[in-house]
């Protein structure tokens, strides 16, 4: 991930286990908490170092989060 000046934020990769027929929904937070513990439908999780100019505090990362839902039987929150 870079800013709009190019200046890299985060870098890293995960694999999403995506499924056919679901709607899918990936966020990106800086926390220095993983973010998933106060979300509903989040799936997965992935926390990624983040630059220190971008931390407010040593803990600081990038999370990455995804969920999903089916489409044709899907799950009400």
């Amino acid at each position: 991930m870079v800013d709009t000046t190019g200046d890299t934020v985060g870098l890293g990769n995960t694999d999403i286990p995506l499924h056919a027929d679901w709607a899918w929904n990936v966020d990106v937070f800086a926390a220095h908490r993983n973010p998933s513990q106060c979300a509903f439908g989040v799936t997965g999780c992935r926390a990624f170092t983040l630059n220190p100019a971008y931390r407010d505090s040593l803990s600081d990362s990038l999370y990455l989060l995804w969920g999903g839902n089916s489409i044709k039987n899907p799950v009400i929150y």
